[in-house]
């Protein structure tokens, strides 16, 4: 089984860095196809009782229609590795995470927001910003925009 060899340190779009989120958007804009064959994901989707109406939304991923609420990156690079991303069905909030390769590691029923476990400033925050931040004026730049 693959295990990360790397450290992943979480960040909440309310806090930032702004250029994270924009870098997220900005490579999952045009998935569609989310893998939802993991073990793990599986595994999660019986255990919690994850009703059909959900596994049918991300038959077709849309960014328009979840809302991205975390990201995670690796703290040696200050890459994104995961994003979660947020539905409402039946007034009930759903958490998906999206890990490298678009496979669904995982998928939760959200009761808190978890805002505790996410970085909010500092010398890290500084760091993750401009590693997005260069990154995305690279990508602008490169298709002429």
């Amino acid at each position: 089984m693959y295990k990360e060899k790397y450290k992943r340190i979480r960040f909440n779009v309310e806090f930032g860095p702004a250029s994270l989120f924009e870098r997220v958007r900005f490579k999952m804009k045009n998935v569609e196809k989310l893998y939802m064959n993991g073990e793990h994901f599986q595994a999660r989707v019986k255990d919690r009782n994850i009703p059909d109406a959900v596994l049918n939304r991300l038959q077709h991923f849309d960014i328009n229609q979840w809302s991205l609420m975390t990201a995670s990156v690796r703290k040696d690079r200050g890459k994104f590795v995961d994003s979660t991303w947020e539905i409402v069905v039946d007034e009930v909030r759903y958490w998906v995470t999206i890990g490298l390769g678009n496979y669904i590691t995982t998928v939760v029923v959200k009761e808190t927001s978890g805002v505790e476990k996410c970085v909010r400033e500092g010398e890290f925050y500084d760091f993750v910003e401009q590693v997005n931040r260069k990154l995305m004026d690279e990508d602008l730049s490169s298709m002429g925009g």
